[in-house]
């Protein structure tokens, strides 16, 4: 690539090797110019990414991503966990996309390239072997790797650390006190635009790894009637009361979910 990872112009670029991406664009439109292979410039209007610190442009840049095969994944729940799905979830109008969005979930992009995050389990040996292996939550070192490897240093998709939240959090794969009390959870309240982002996603690893669903039932209310602001979203000055802020307005869920 004549771009590397560090930003700047890699070997393959030639004359322009260790120049950052916007030099070497002015390099290049120079040299286009000097040898006449330029017939104009203009100006137009279009979208670029820029990061919100330093407010640089965001250079696109191509590499490789791990990918989680959600095939096997759903396997263990696919019909079993949609149907799960169906009967726990209110409102159940929407029952069939919800199933049709778990059984037929396409295969998951779970690399960031973040600065923060769960570091995905995947090390490099010398020799061009790639180990995947769960490090022991004590010993923090998989066995399997090699002193001189080197990890991934890519991280976890936010939501797929979400699906691991529920019992990860919980002491697992131990069976602890915490994981036969919280797990599975009683209600969780989201949204309706995060059930494939999430909730259905986080059925697939709790089912794999903790052999049971995550949740006993969720609740997606809406209230659409003030600026599409979710129900389970609060709005201090409306809410508040002289004996106290409602935690929850009734009426929003009503119109969600018919009860």
């Amino acid at each position: 690539m004549a771009i590397g990872r560090d930003g700047r112009m890699s070997e393959a670029a030639g004359d322009l090797d260790g120049l950052d991406a916007g030099r070497g664009r002015r390099r290049v439109i120079a040299w286009a110019g000097g040898a006449r292979l330029v017939e104009k410039r203009e100006p137009y209007r279009h979208s670029v990414g820029t990061c919100e610190r330093c407010h640089s442009r965001i250079e696109p840049l191509i590499s490789l991503q791990w990918w989680c095969a959600m095939r096997e994944l759903a396997r263990p729940g696919d019909r079993g966990a949609a149907a799960s799905v169906a009967s726990a979830s209110i409102p159940s109008r929407s029952t069939a996309s919800r199933s049709t969005s778990l059984e037929e979930a396409p295969d998951w992009c779970v690399s960031r390239q973040l600065w923060w995050g769960h570091q995905i389990p995947i090390w490099y040996c010398p020799d061009g072997h790639t180990t995947c292996r769960v490090a022991d939550a004590r010993a923090r070192v998989p066995s399997a790797a090699r002193p001189s490897s080197t990890r991934e240093s890519d991280v976890l998709d936010t939501w797929f650390s979400s699906a691991l939240w529920p019992f990860a959090t919980l002491g697992w794969p131990d069976d602890t006190p915490e994981l036969a009390r919280y797990y599975p959870g009683n209600v969780n309240s989201t949204a309706r635009e995060i059930i494939r982002l999430w909730e259905n996603r986080m059925i697939c690893p709790g089912l794999e790894a903790a052999r049971r669903h995550p949740v006993h039932r969720r609740d997606h209310p809406l209230d659409r009637a003030r600026r599409r602001r979710p129900a389970h979203v609060e709005e201090p000055r409306h809410r508040h009361r002289p004996d106290g802020a409602d935690p929850r307005s009734t009426a929003p869920t009503r119109r969600a979910t018919g009860c």
